[in-house]
């Protein structure tokens, strides 16, 4: 039997909700690259016959009593599918168009009043296991990581609600945006305090941060809803029914880590002192051109009230290095600020629709 070659291989994703869960969309919207492994189910129980007395030594059944598909989808950072993971991270997700243009500011932020999570469908295609459809697919983490000398990576943990079909050709589906370009160590920016606003339309901003990137070596921003699935009762297969959201409260919901060259000890002096402080989290990429040569395509990460909770010194040879571990918590002034905030500007008119 002659053997298969690993490509090509291709992973779609359909930027409209599914209504209701688990509803497969007509088609995907666009395909993307991905480091990860091909998506195949995932048995989360089966029924063994091990604990009962059956008047045989050996194990004789083995059924499925959950299924489910759980998968990382990682690549190199693009803001396509950080808006994409970000708006199923948070269920809500607004676009708003600037001026007369292609360019769109796409703004995601967990929604307060939802607890069930909104999925999308997600389309596969591997040489040896064909065309294959998986519906259900929510986020429950995305995780950024960047570092000097490094492109800016994104890892999005996707579940789904185990359901595999027969998908679609994906051959024909054109990539996401192809002005669209890897987001790298010189795009990347973050500011402390300042005063945290929005404008009209939701878009945040921190107005007088004090930036870092001069002093920042690389860190990690990771974002959870601890999603969980849902197999309620009268269903007649072995998938899950929903996804809600888990325990918002967990310190670990949103975390920051970051590792930097301290010029001075005021950040460190947060750690004892109680201050909150603003975050914001910028990846500015190059300009749209043409009649979009004034927007950017970028991710940016708000994060209205932080705390540090923990901080060290190192070295790493002869150079004094800190590390930061700070934990958002949620604005309890009149305001009512989210506890993150992100603001995706490029050419998708809106996510999640």
């Amino acid at each position: 039997m002659a053997r298969k070659f690993a490509e090509p291989t291709y992973r779609g994703f359909c930027l409209t909700a599914e209504t209701p869960y688990g509803t497969a969309e007509a088609a995907a919207t666009n395909i993307v690259k991905f480091t990860d492994v091909p998506t195949m189910p995932t048995i989360l129980e089966a029924n063994t016959d091990e604990d009962e007395y059956t008047g045989e030594i050996y194990r004789m059944e083995h059924s499925i009593l959950k299924q489910g598909v759980d998968l990382v989808h990682s690549r190199r950072l693009m803001p396509w599918e950080a808006g994409l993971f970000l708006s199923l991270l948070g269920g809500s997700a607004t676009g708003t168009q600037w001026l007369a243009t292609a360019a769109y500011k796409n703004v995601a932020i967990n929604d307060d009043s939802a607890l069930e999570c909104k999925s999308v469908t997600m389309w596969e295609h591997t040489e040896s296991y064909g065309d294959k459809e998986y519906t259900g697919i929510c986020c429950t983490e995305f995780m950024i990581g960047f570092a000097r000398g490094e492109f800016c990576t994104l890892a999005a943990t996707l579940t789904g609600d185990g359901a595999e079909a027969a998908g679609d050709d994906l051959s024909a589906i054109g990539a996401e945006d192809s002005a669209e370009a890897y987001l790298k160590y010189g795009d990347v920016d973050i500011l402390f305090n300042g005063v945290y606003s929005e404008d009209g339309d939701g878009v945040g901003s921190i107005a007088g941060g004090a930036s870092h990137k001069a002093t920042m070596r690389s860190g990690t921003v990771t974002l959870k809803n601890n999603a969980i699935r849902e197999f309620q009762f009268g269903e007649a297969d072995i998938y899950a029914s929903n996804v809600v959201k888990g325990n918002l409260k967990a310190e670990d919901i949103v975390a920051i880590e970051l590792e930097f060259e301290p010029a001075a000890a005021t950040e460190l002096n947060y750690l004892l002192a109680g201050t909150e402080f603003e975050v914001e989290l910028s990846f500015t990429g190059a300009s749209m051109g043409g009649a979009e040569a004034a927007y950017y395509y970028t991710v940016d990460l708000f994060f209205p009230v932080c705390r540090l909770v923990e901080a060290g010194l190192d070295k790493d040879g002869s150079t004094q290095i800190a590390n930061l571990s700070i934990r958002p918590i949620k604005d309890d002034s009149g305001d009512d600020f989210p506890l993150w905030h992100a603001v995706i500007t490029n050419k998708v008119v809106q996510y999640l629709t």
